[in-house]
Formats: structure tokens, C-alpha cells, sequence
């Protein structure tokens, strides 16, 4: 399901002038529908869904530009195991991807990796 996601988002800057400006939980219903979108927060993740935290610009500034936008989704197993992608969509549109097993509020807090791609 996370994997789904994740691929979704990175086609998104295609279509949206490289950038995830306009993102949200309700464009990412309109535009992916197989997947069950929701923007809870923290210590709230909902299992068969993707959370969308923390979206924001990665930096810069309007005179020089932003530098690429960053999210962390969320996802809980069955089991109520949580894991997470950090999203990070360069000023080029492409994707960088990092991976971990926490309930990430954003880019930064998620980290370490899945076990299953260890």
C-alpha cells in the first residue's frame, strides 16, 4: 500500500510543474482513488490507509527558489505494525525515497529502514 503511494506521488510533479505544490489529501483522492488517502496525524495512523504528514517546502526561498517539497506517508498493517517513506521531489520533479518503521509526523522523522529491505 505504501509502495502504491509512494509511486503515485512521485508521478504527481509530471503533471504539476515538477513540484508537489497542490498536494493534498483531498488531490490525491481525486487523482489516485485505488488508494485510501487520509491526513491523520501523529499517533493516529489508520490501517488500510495512507496518511499524508507534513508536506512543506524542502527550502530556499522566493528569490532563489525552492529547493523541492518533502512528506512523510504513513501506513499500519494488519497487525498494527506502522511504517513510513519520506518523500522528498526535487526542484526537477524527481523522486528521493528513504524508509522506516516509525509514526512519522514528516520528512524528518522518518528514518532506519525496513527490516524487509535490510
Amino acid at each position: 500500500m505504501l509502495r502504491s503511494a509512494r509511486d503515485a506521488i512521485g508521478r504527481w510533479p509530471a503533471e504539476h510543474g515538477h513540484s508537489l505544490e497542490g498536494f493534498s489529501v483531498e488531490a490525491a483522492r481525486e487523482a489516485f482513488p485505488d488508494i485510501a488517502w487520509n491526513a491523520s496525524g501523529g499517533g493516529k495512523p489508520v490501517p488500510g490507509e495512507v496518511s499524508i504528514r507534513g508536506l512543506a517546502p524542502a527550502g530556499g526561498d522566493e528569490l532563489t527558489g525552492w529547493s523541492g517539497w518533502t512528506l512523510a506517508i504513513v501506513g499500519t498493517t494488519p497487525d498494527l505494525q506502522t511504517y513510513c517513506i519520506a518523500v522528498n521531489i526535487d526542484e526537477n520533479g524527481g523522486g528521493n525515497f528513504r524508509y522506516g518503521i516509525q509514526d512519522a509526523a514528516d520528512y524528518p522523522g522518518c528514518r532506519g529502514g525496513w527490516p524487509e529491505l535490510g
